[in-house]
C-alpha cells in the first residue's frame, strides 16, 4: 500500500469531523443562546456552558419554571405543587405495592 493512497481517506475523515463539530456547535447555539446569558450571569460561564451543552433542553425548562411558577400567579405555584405531590404519591403507592407483592410471594 502506497502512502499517498491513504491521504484521501484522512482528508475525508477530517472533513466529516469538521462538519460534525460545526453541526454540534450550531445545535448547541440554537437551543441555548438566548437563555445561556441568564445562566452565565447567575452561575458563571463554565457552568452555563456545561449545562447548556450537556442538557440543552433544561435551560429552556429552567427559564419557563422560573417565569411561570416562581414569578407567576399563585395558582400556577399551587398547581405545580399539587402535580408534584400527586407524582410522589403515585410513586409511593407503586413502590409499596411492589414490596407487599414481594413479601406475599416470599421473594423478599
Amino acid at each position: 500500500m502506497d502512502p499517498l493512497g491513504i491521504v484521501p481517506s484522512i482528508a475525508a475523515l477530517a472533513a466529516v469531523a469538521v462538519q460534525s463539530s460545526y453541526l454540534a456547535f450550531r445545535i448547541q447555539q440554537k437551543y441555548s443562546s438566548s437563555h445561556r446569558a441568564l445562566l452565565k450571569r447567575r452561575y458563571g460561564a463554565v457552568i452555563a456552558t456545561c449545562i447548556s451543552f450537556v442538557f440543552p433542553d433544561i435551560v429552556r425548562n429552567y427559564v419557563r419554571v422560573e417565569r411561570d411558577i416562581l414569578h407567576g400567579p399563585d395558582e400556577n405555584a399551587l398547581a405545580f405543587r399539587h402535580g408534584v405531590t400527586d407524582e410522589c404519591n403515585i410513586t409511593a403507592v407503586a413502590v409499596s405495592s411492589k414490596l407487599v407483592e414481594k413479601r406475599n410471594t416470599g421473594n423478599c
